[in-house]
């Protein structure tokens, strides 16, 4: 991509057929245009704040961009932009070059997200489930407030194994996951600690006595009877729960 510097918002004046396969604009499309096209209004990225920042110094940047086809479909964008001088040394135009590192990024993400999540329910494991409890007490000791913990453990789940095979015993597991982020909200964090031991921790809503039918929820879902094989079975949970600060100040005491 060649963009005049010349000109007010720095209109793109060259764009190679490379640039036409990767996005699906043809040259005839951009040309006139400033290339924050391809963003599609997203523009809330770090990013975009590096490139403003080295255009107006009039220097050389690489970035990594969420940029959009022309079908609206997001590519990863590696993105590198150099000046361009004439021989007294007067900026005259910028070149760009992309390359579409979607699936590098993808791969990456993907290996990040199964470092911290559970692969069999996807509920944050218990490495990511420790790190927001921490994150959420620090947060409660800045603006004094509560945080508190709901530990749950399957009754007997050991016999659905034994039983039934690992499978139903997986399915199982699923469905108690589901059923358990229906209960909180979207800011609050649902884990998978390990086995059969799922934690709930609870930061907007334990203000007086509202934990308590918090619990209460938990309990009437996952009493609710799950069908395995066509078959109606019912699981009982055992449930304790505490509160930052009362019962420790960091998430290992909590738990």
């Amino acid at each position: 991509i060649i963009a005049d510097a010349r000109q007010p918002d720095q209109p793109v004046v060259y764009v190679n057929p490379a640039f036409e396969e990767i996005t699906g604009y043809a040259a005839e499309e951009i040309l006139g245009r400033n290339c924050r096209l391809l963003q599609h209004g997203d523009r809330n990225q770090p990013a975009i704040e590096e490139i403003r920042q080295a255009l107006h110094e009039q220097r050389e940047v690489r970035v990594l961009l969420r940029n959009y086809r022309k079908d609206g479909a997001l590519f990863y964008n590696d993105f590198q932009i150099a000046p361009v001088r004439d021989a007294t040394g007067v900026l005259t135009h910028f070149v760009g070059v992309q390359s579409d590192v979607t699936d590098r990024q993808r791969s990456a993400e993907q290996l990040t997200w199964r470092a911290t999540h559970d692969e069999l329910t996807g509920l944050p494991n218990r490495q990511l489930l420790l790190e927001r409890l921490q994150q959420a007490v620090l947060q409660a000791e800045r603006e004094g407030t509560e945080v508190a913990v709901v530990f749950i453990d399957l009754d007997d789940f050991k016999l659905v194994n034994d039983s039934l095979g690992h499978s139903a015993g997986d399915e199982v597991l699923r469905a108690v996951a589901r059923r358990l982020q229906d209960v909180v909200r979207g800011s609050e964090t649902v884990g998978r600690f390990g086995g059969d031991e799922f934690v709930i921790v609870l930061t907007d809503r334990i203000i007086g006595n509202e934990l308590e039918p918090v619990i209460e929820r938990v309990c009437t879902v996952l009493s609710e009877p799950i069908e395995i094989a066509g078959v109606m079975y019912t699981l009982t949970p055992s449930i304790g729960h505490c509160r930052y600060p009362d019962s420790g100040s960091d998430a290992e005491t909590l738990l």
